[in-house]
């Protein structure tokens, strides 16, 4: 069992490249004869695929002094963490943050990390994910819990109970009202390079002092259990004024650290 606070997430670096010029390339164009209008210039199109990235590349011309229009190629490189995926032919194919239904539930499977959801929250393995790597991670939340640093106690405040998952979008899942105790729905949202777990408090949830805890120094944790996990690399740190916490890793794959945050 692995204690988070928000949700498992992929984390990846997203960031942008551009490379332009480059000497002149016959193969996407062609010279005119003195005195000829010049080719129209080409779009911008793929030209190359990889895990990460996406090559762009357009061709202009340009007149000479000669009166002879020449061929200019122009690349610029995308860069993005789980921008491609092979598809069933071993293909580069660009991803997508798409979740499908299917008859047991919800699937997404346009990317490089592929995730299979219940139609019930309250089920063993309720999320079903196969890593980059081909790592399997199944694991299913069992409650929300408080967590008191100064004394060691965790107090259980709510448990799942059934819930029926709702596509909300093209990329996210809704499992309302997923509690008992704390009236709160929990959401899944997939996206090209992460994986995010969401627990939406609908209401206020009973004070730590309710408990026998201290407020100053309890959190709020969401319980995630992994059922029969590859193993994991784990460190456990401190972070300058707030409760210890542990990385951990399987590879292609982590948990980041839990936020809370208003919705408004």
């Amino acid at each position: 069992m692995n204690r988070i606070s928000r949700g498992v997430t992929w984390l990846g670096l997203l960031c942008t490249g551009l490379t332009l010029g480059g000497p002149p390339d016959r193969a996407f164009g062609q010279t005119a004869t003195a005195g000829q209008t010049p080719p129209a210039a080409n779009p911008y199109q793929v030209v190359e695929r990889g895990a990460n990235y996406r090559v762009w590349q357009r061709t202009t011309y340009e007149t000479g002094p000669n009166g002879i229009a020449v061929p200019k190629v122009h690349k610029y490189t995308e860069l993005a963490t789980g921008m491609c995926f092979k598809d069933a032919t071993g293909a580069w194919a660009d991803s997508r943050e798409q979740i499908e239904p299917y008859a047991a539930g919800a699937i997404a499977n346009a990317g490089q990390h592929r995730v299979i959801f219940s139609n019930n929250l309250n089920s063993e393995g309720a999320i079903d994910q196969q890593a980059p790597d081909s790592k399997r991670l199944r694991s299913n939340i069992l409650g929300l819990a408080y967590y008191d640093s100064a004394s060691g106690q965790r107090v259980l405040i709510a448990q799942v109970q059934d819930s029926q998952g709702e596509l909300i979008s093209a990329n996210q899942v809704l499992y309302p009202d997923a509690f008992t105790g704390v009236k709160a729905d929990v959401r899944y949202t997939y996206k090209k390079g992460s994986f995010e777990q969401d627990v939406i408090l609908k209401e206020q949830p009973p004070t730590p002092e309710s408990v026998g805890l201290s407020a100053q120094t309890t959190e709020l944790e969401v319980l995630t259990e992994f059922l029969n996990p590859p193993a994991a690399t784990v460190k456990e740190h401190s972070r300058k004024n707030q409760l210890p916490d542990q990385d951990v890793s399987w590879g292609a794959t982590r948990l980041g650290h839990g936020r809370a945050f208003d919705l408004g």
